[in-house]
């Protein structure tokens, strides 16, 4: 069922090239380059990168091609409306992993601030771990939301599949599959986009991401993917 608040975030138009559409109009003075956003104030980026990003979950929840990526969209909205999920800006990845509580040597290991982050937390209320995620949001994302849609969306769909095994404790429960998984679903969404866009030129990491996953989610062993708390799913989707 779509969630009818999200699609104050969507425009009229179903093509996935103009998901964000309404988000760049409300930013426009932002520009479009890294030069040009990196000009403006960090409050008025934060914003920005938020509505980029809630607009990327308004689409997979419900825009998305099949049960699966609808279930990871939906699952991701709830985490986020259950302040359960938290995107926040950062410039600096490795600092602000550090800053999250990350030791030093780990966030060391976070090569890149091109790409968003996703970071898993407990917090202890009494004798309960209620597990969260910060999604660590480089100003690259505001950039690649507007000048190359598609591949800003199979990001969240990479990052939906990582908030989807936290909704669904499999953070400690099956930690080894949780990176496969999120690159399966990856693969899963840009399966769709080529269908609908033929000609389109990908980023080598999403082309690496399609070949070790030729089937989307369908490329993993059965028992890898899983039924959702939130979706209705029942068997593994088939693309169309």
């Amino acid at each position: 069922m779509p969630i009818e608040a999200a699609n104050q975030y969507l425009p009229q138009s179903n093509r996935m090239v103009d998901a964000f559409d309404l988000v760049i109009k409300q930013h426009f003075t932002i520009g479009k380059t890294l030069e040009d956003i990196r000009k403006a104030s960090m409050e008025k980026i934060a914003q920005a990168a938020a509505d980029f990003f809630t607009a990327g979950v308004a689409y997979l929840a419900n825009r998305g091609h099949d049960s699966y990526i609808q279930e990871v969209g939906t699952t991701t909205w709830w985490a986020v409306n259950q302040q359960r999920v938290l995107p926040a800006l950062t410039d600096d990845m490795i600092a602000a992993a550090i800053h999250l509580g990350v030791p030093p040597q780990l966030a060391s290991t976070y090569s890149s601030n091109d790409g968003p982050y996703v970071l898993f937390l407990g917090n202890r209320h009494g004798i309960e771990l209620i597990e969260a995620a910060y999604v660590l949001l480089p100003p690259q994302f505001v950039v690649k939301a507007q000048v190359k849609p598609v591949e800003a969306l199979a990001t969240m769909a990479w990052i939906g599949s990582q908030v989807r095994d936290m909704v669904n404790g499999r953070v400690l429960l099956d930690q080894q599959n949780i990176n496969r998984r999120a690159r399966a679903t990856e693969s899963h969404f840009l399966l769709r986009v080529i269908e609908e866009n033929p000609d389109i030129e990908l980023a080598d990491m999403h082309k690496r991401t399609l070949k070790l996953f030729p089937k989307g989610i369908n490329s993993l062993p059965t028992g890898v993917w899983y039924k959702g708390n939130i979706g209705a799913e029942t068997t593994a989707p088939e693309n169309n």
